[in-house]
């Protein structure tokens, strides 16, 4: 390997004939590197074909070249760190830290910035809603694990915010400033935590009614031609035709209406139910369901069937009916037909068994 050899003062570099190696110090590099071996301190002549490879002027304009490289990488190490120090600020601790939220690539990090909350997965979700591992969903009856995996496809779509002492359990909302198009506000401290699990999913379920029922392209909320949130299907070419619209509204109503009849009566009837339970079901219904089914049909159903699993209150009337009015609303939510749309049916309360063919 070849090795650096510190230029000497002009003049100096060709000394006179005979004294190729200039006194000890002028050209003596680290010990091991430049100095040769012993017996060949003067180095043989120089070819005389090639003199103007060694000539002063070509050493000075090579000595020169060499200070202009040093320079540029100076210059370089310069800038480079100079960029550096704008793209990585010096992090400060404690009280003066805030005086480093300036401009970073112009954006402002003076604001606080809203962490989205999005759950990869409902048990994730539940998890981190409860504090502790949710319920086993895969040992759910098959009608309430479907209802879980809608709401799971969901989370994306989702922002879950805690937020303790709020006076409900959960209530999601259409977000104002999406993504994400939702937001779920619940309470970590509620203290019935099954109920807590079914309003979770009475919520996604509120977000899965707004993605899968079809709208006919009709305009929703308080300004609009359908509530937000409706649990119907609507026909298309009703744009415009409010009388039409609120037509189409009341006859799919007006058969909500008799399903939730049909399970105030089942559970007050049931006598194998524990009154607690049948006092919750009964306030579910009538006072959540029965005033707003345009809204809270599909969701109430659901929490109701949710609580009775989670309370492992499954072997009785009750139960059983609520799961067959929840297989109607799913099929008509997630099942799209060959022709038309899937509008509200009526299931009746004396039948054990499901007859989609009905549907």
């Amino acid at each position: 390997m070849g090795c650096f050899i510190t230029t000497t003062p002009a003049g100096e570099h060709n000394p006179p004939a005979g004294e190729r190696n200039p006194p000890a110090g002028k050209r003596n590099a680290p010990k091991g590197e430049c100095n040769p071996p012993a017996g060949e301190e003067n180095t043989p002549a120089v070819n005389p074909v090639l003199p103007e490879i060694l000539s002063r002027n070509y050493q000075k304009r090579s000595g020169n070249f060499s200070w202009r490289l040093i320079w540029v990488y100076i210059y370089i190490a310069i800038s480079a760190g100079m960029k550096t120090k704008q793209l990585r600020p010096k992090k400060q601790h404690g009280k003066n830290a805030s005086a480093q939220r300036k401009q970073l690539g112009g954006i402002s990090f003076g604001a606080p910035v809203v962490q989205r909350v999005i759950h990869p997965d409902i048990d994730t979700a539940l998890a981190a809603v409860l504090g502790q591992a949710g319920p086993d969903i895969t040992q759910f009856d098959p009608s309430l694990q479907s209802l879980f995996n809608e709401a799971e496809s969901m989370l994306p779509e989702t922002d879950f915010i805690a937020a303790p002492g709020q006076g409900r359990s959960a209530e999601a909302s259409k977000n104002p400033a999406p993504p994400p198009n939702y937001l779920l506000e619940y309470d970590p401290t509620w203290p019935d935590q099954n109920y807590l699990v079914a309003s979770i999913l009475h919520e996604l379920i509120h977000a899965a009614t707004d993605v899968n029922y079809r709208k006919g392209g009709l305009a929703q909320g308080p300004a609009g031609e359908i509530p937000e949130f409706v649990n119907l299907n609507f026909p298309g070419g009703l744009g415009g035709n409010q009388p039409a619209i609120n037509a189409e509204m009341r006859t799919q109503r007006l058969v909500l209406e008799a399903n939730l009849r049909d399970a105030v009566y089942v559970a007050t009837h049931d006598t194998v139910m524990s009154h607690n339970l049948q006092q919750h079901v009964l306030n579910r219904l009538n006072n959540y369901a029965l005033p707003q089914p345009l809204v809270h049909y599909d969701t109430v159903l659901t929490d109701i069937l949710a609580y009775l699993e989670l309370e492992n209150e499954k072997n009785n009337e009750t139960f059983r009916f609520i799961k067959r009015l929840i297989d109607e609303s799913t099929n008509r939510r997630v099942v799209d037909p060959y022709f038309g749309i899937k509008r509200a049916r009526r299931v009746d309360r004396k039948t054990y068994s499901i007859t989609f063919w009905k549907w």
